[in-house]
Order: structure tokens, then sequence, then C-alpha cells
């Protein structure tokens, strides 16, 4: 079937964590004249792979060779040419596609690597090459649910993209993209489980969200603060704590009051009794 893609037509849009991805072009060429000095608009970046014969890559007046296997972005605003060997025409991927970066959402270790490297080069390992080829195939056979599989398949070249960027790290942070009725399950565990440590800030981590959007989302899932919400999980497990015979000693230091006398006065309060 050979190594082309037809994707000319469609529409792949696709959510990349918080990131908006309009992919532009997607194919594969065989270079026989020079690609001439240029660069990328703001938002627009290339992903290419060289899948044959040999050439040069000129970023920034630097030169970098080009063979089988080279793997490199151009983003916004990198100056670069590609020039072909003509006794072996250089062969190429490329894959380009637009950024979006929402304002107010927090970027991944992903997202960020992804926005914030606009030139890289380096070695694909083969698994970069064997998604173009899936991409070839899908394109061209175009079976039932072929777009739902583009999508996955440059998605997985952006991910293998990313960790080369990063040399494979580990990514600690929580994934923004979590549904809002996700995110009340775990608001509800945190203050249940976590009431006497729980921050606004760790809270915001866990559910995706900056902190003033965490409060918001707060007073509109639950018509409350944080600090409220923080103060009313407190006293329900003292509460229980209480009725469970406990000590009065023992539920201020489990739910975390220091100051006896001020959490002997909000357990006296009438609706704690």
């Amino acid at each position: 079937m050979g190594k082309k893609i037809s994707l000319n037509d469609v529409e792949l849009k696709f959510r990349f964590d918080n990131l908006h991805i309009t992919v532009q072009q997607v194919n594969y060429g065989v270079f026989h004249t020079p690609i001439t000095r240029h660069r990328h608009g703001k938002t627009y970046y290339e992903l290419h792979l060289v899948c044959g014969g040999k050439g040069v890559l000129i970023s920034d007046d630097e030169e970098y060779p080009l063979e089988k296997g080279a793997l490199y972005m151009t983003g916004p605003n990198v100056v670069h040419e590609q020039i072909t060997d003509s006794t072996s025409l250089m062969e190429e991927y490329c894959l380009g596609f637009d950024i979006k970066r929402p304002k107010n959402t927090p970027d991944t270790e992903a997202s960020t690597a992804l926005c914030e490297t606009h030139f890289w080069i380096g070695t694909d390992n083969g698994e970069c090459e064997r998604l173009f080829e899936s991409l070839s195939f899908e394109s061209l056979t175009r079976r039932i649910g072929f777009q739902n599989n583009i999508k996955n398949i440059i998605s997985s070249i952006l991910v293998l993209l990313v960790r080369a960027y990063t040399g494979d790290a580990a990514e600690y942070k929580q994934s923004s993209s979590v549904p809002d009725d996700k995110r009340a399950i775990i608001t509800d565990n945190a203050f249940l489980y976590d009431y006497s440590s729980i921050t606004l800030a760790s809270l915001a981590q866990l559910i995706g969200l900056s902190e003033r959007q965490t409060q918001r989302f707060l007073q509109k899932q639950y018509g409350k603060t944080f600090s409220l919400l923080k103060r009313e999980a407190r006293l329900n497990k003292a509460k229980e704590l209480l009725r469970r015979g406990k000590p009065i000693e023992e539920a201020a230091r489990q739910t975390g009051y220091e100051d006896l006398r001020s959490f002997k006065k909000l357990i006296n309060q009438p609706e704690m009794l």
C-alpha cells in the first residue's frame, strides 16, 4: 500500500490534556528540491520524521544532518530550511497542527512540553514510523470509525514526542480533564477522609482546576466556600467521634483543632448537639 497519507478532506480536531489541537496537514512526501528558509505562525507546529534518504536541516543557522529515523519539531517563529541529498532523495512524514491554549485552564507537564518546545531534534526508535504507517493504512482504507482511529494515532504520536522532550519523565500532576461529576466525587471524598489536612491548593490539584476556579466550583456545587466546607467536615467528624464516646481531647486532636477552648465552644453550639 506504500506510505501515502490521504486526509486533506478530513477535519481533525481533538483535545490533548487542556489543549485544543487542530490538524492542518498530515502527509508523506519526497524532497526533490530544497524547502527554502521559512518560519511558522505563533500557534503552528510541524513534526517531521525522515523515513528514507538523507539531507540537511538548517535551523537558526545551525546545520543538522538528516537520515532515516531523524525526528524533529519546528514550531512557532523557528527559521529553518530543509535540503535534500540529490543522490538519495529525502523522504518524510509531516504532521502540522495548530494549538489553542485556553485561558484559565491548568497545564500538565505534557501540554507545557508540547507548547513550549519550539525546536527539538532527536531520533525515532521505530514507534513513530509504525504509527505513521498506521495513519497511512487508516487514511487509505477508510473503514468504519477510521476518523476516531486517526485522532487516537495522532494523539499517540504527540505523547511519544513529549516523552522524548522530557526524557520519558513521570508525570506527577493531576490531569486537567476531569468532568464535573468526577470533581464532585473527588471533592466529597477529600472532605470526608482528609478533613483535617485538605487545603484549597491540594483540592484544586486533585480536581484539575485553579484555586479561583475551585472556589467557583464549590459555590456552584455546594453553595459554600472552601473554608466553610472544611469547617463543616471537621465538626461533623468531631460530632461522630463524641457520639462514639471518644474524649473531647481526642476528638479535637483527630480533627485538627489545637485550641481546646475554641473547640469546646464550637461543639457546644446548638446545631452540633
